[in-house]
């Protein structure tokens, strides 16, 4: 017994080394570009980063506000954004360079998704390594993934495109083996990368679970009971992220972000855009998938789970495209998605799992050919990857000098990027030339709806004093800013940074109640005499009670698997 458990371990660190060399091959190109061309959600991630990297450096681990970037006007996108999975790119800069901590946490994506899809796939496959294999790789390199990491640096999407596979097994363990936990932990880490993601994922757990309801008939008692004990466990997971957004956001009158279907790829674009392989958001499935999706039925078992898998991935992709009637939703709650194209992360969930399937019929179909049309199919599916990535390679190289290079630090508001979202090269030098830019998406979400419509004189710094403009430059630090004045007469002050509800203000180190001026921003009246104002956020209590929660929650997690894991 012992010696065959070793024998499972040991394949297992085989092919868990086999995983991390392939991820290595993948992310290689990059790192021979050395620099990377840069557009569209690149510069909103980077100015995270950039602000939690330097409160770390201070010795402050919790972001609240933006202080040193954004503009230095007390951005709160921290509050209402995940941010924890940017954190292992912020400690990376703190041993790497800028252009390598980035390409190193995009290689740690690319891994740990590999890893994550492939011990998912082995719990739902009873145990099929080669199956396992196949669908790691076919589900990493799927084009739309590599526009979420490389392309168009949609790096919350990308997050939460590492745990899907954990959603999908968890509803399968939730319908078939009446277990709720891992359907729990992988909304979870859902909800800490992809707000609509997260939605996403419940519109899926929904579909799949009415319609298990009305074909299965299955015991409707038992499954809302296993449901209402992952809900309960996800709460416990999660709960202190979702604090800010109702202490500080709901009905704050905060400018959020556009909802509605603002690209919906037509089905054309997206099975021509497929069988090209490019990365893209408009057929973002790949040759591998888009052959599944038309073909995939020559391998799924009659009366089993895969077809309904199947017909699952044929459904997603027809959400994706205008085929489906999505204006008739636009004023419904769905339209939070904003982009269609946002359903492929699960259409490949699904066809991916179909995918792996037929690749692993093919191999065993014959056994004395099995090693060498593995080499074949692995060896076709690194050429299908470089030509994916071809076209981002040569915008980061830049050997014909095609994509501009910035140059400076901005001299006054200019966003990174024009409105065409054109790329612009990044390297290690003028890296840091970025944080004097705004982000073309992204830089006044959650602004107080006045501070909106009057952004323009707050991100200048434009401070009133007796409704007499000046312009002046705060002291940042974590979680603060801080203005000095010196009065001549009694003033009322209108400082340019924003306002949330658990913003506090000291004056000269005591705590001073503030009002909102007409542009959403700190108003005080002070006398004659010098002044520190200091500006900072300071999130209720409640916030740290639930973070100790979430904490025990996740190491009695981690304590129970490791028990379950070492136990015979």
């Amino acid at each position: 017994m012992v010696k065959i458990k070793e024998h499972v371990n040991n394949s297992k660190f085989m092919i868990i080394l086999g995983l991390l060399l392939f991820s290595i091959i993948l992310i290689f190109p990059f790192f021979v570009a050395g620099q990377l061309g840069v557009h569209s959600d690149w510069s909103f991630h980077a100015a995270r980063v950039q602000q939690i990297y330097l409160n770390l450096k201070h010795g402050e681990f919790f972001t609240f506000i933006g202080t040193n970037t954004f503009h230095n006007v007390g951005n709160g996108n921290f509050l209402f954004y995940p941010t924890i999975f940017l954190y292992p790119w912020a400690l990376l800069e703190f041993v790497l360079k800028p252009i390598e901590a980035y390409l190193v946490y995009a290689w740690l994506l690319l891994f740990v998704t590999m890893l994550v899809s492939y011990f998912c796939m082995f719990s739902y496959s009873e145990g099929n390594n080669l199956q396992s294999i196949f669908f790691a790789i076919v589900y990493t390199i799927a084009p739309y993934h590599l526009y979420l990491i490389f392309q168009n640096y949609v790096l919350g999407e990308a997050q939460a495109y590492t745990f899907l596979p954990i959603v999908f097994l968890g509803i399968y363990k939730l319908l078939y083996k009446d277990e709720f936990i891992t359907l729990a932990i992988g909304m979870s880490l859902v909800a800490c990368c992809h707000y609509v993601s997260l939605f996403i994922a419940g519109e899926v757990l929904f579909a799949i679970v009415l319609v298990y309801f009305f074909v299965m008939k299955c015991n409707f008692k038992k499954v809302l009971l296993l449901l209402i004990k992952a809900v309960l466990l996800f709460g416990l997971l999660t709960i202190w992220q979702f604090i800010p957004l109702l202490t500080d956001c709901w009905k704050q009158g905060l400018f959020t972000p556009l909802s509605g279907f603002i690209i919906i790829p037509s089905m054309t674009n997206l099975i021509i855009n497929s069988f090209n392989n490019q990365v893209s958001n408009q057929g973002g499935l790949g040759i591998l998938l888009i052959l599944t999706l038309f073909f995939g039925w020559n391998w799924v078992k009659k009366d089993s789970i895969d077809k309904t898998v199947w017909l699952s991935g044929i459904t997603l992709t027809i959400l994706i495209t205008n085929v489906f009637p999505h204006n008739l939703f636009k004023n419904t709650i769905f339209n939070v998605i904003q982009f269609t194209y946002r359903y492929t992360d699960f259409a490949i969930v699904f066809l991916s799992i179909i995918c792996a399937e037929g690749l692993y019929r093919y191999i065993n179909s014959d056994t004395k050919f099995t090693v060498l049309k593995s080499s074949l199919l692995l060896l076709s599916i690194l050429l299908l990857y470089a030509g994916s990535i071809t076209n981002i390679y040569e915008r980061n190289a830049n050997h014909n000098n095609s994509v501009e290079v910035l140059s400076h630090p901005a001299k006054s508001y200019k966003t990174l990027r024009p409105d065409n979202d054109s790329p612009v090269i990044l390297n290690n030098h003028n890296y840091n030339y970025q944080f004097s830019y705004a982000a073309l998406f992204g830089e006044t979400d959650y602004f107080p709806m006045q501070a909106y419509y009057q952004k323009e004189s707050i991100i200048n710094h434009i401070i009133y004093i007796n409704n007499s403009k000046k312009q002046i430059t705060p002291i940042a630090s974590s979680n603060k800013l801080t203005y000095k004045l010196s009065l001549n007469n009694n003033a009322t002050v209108d400082i340019p940074v924003l306002a949330f509800k658990h913003t506090t203000l000291r004056i000269n180190g005591e705590g001073t109640k503030y009002h909102i001026s007409k542009r959403g921003t700190i108003v005080v009246n002070l006398k004659k005499g010098k002044y520190q104002l200091t500006v900072s956020y300071q999130p209720p209590i409640i916030y740290y009670v639930c973070f100790t929660i979430c904490l025990l929650t996740w190491g009695c997690l981690l304590i129970i698997t490791f028990f379950k894991v070492s136990t015979p």
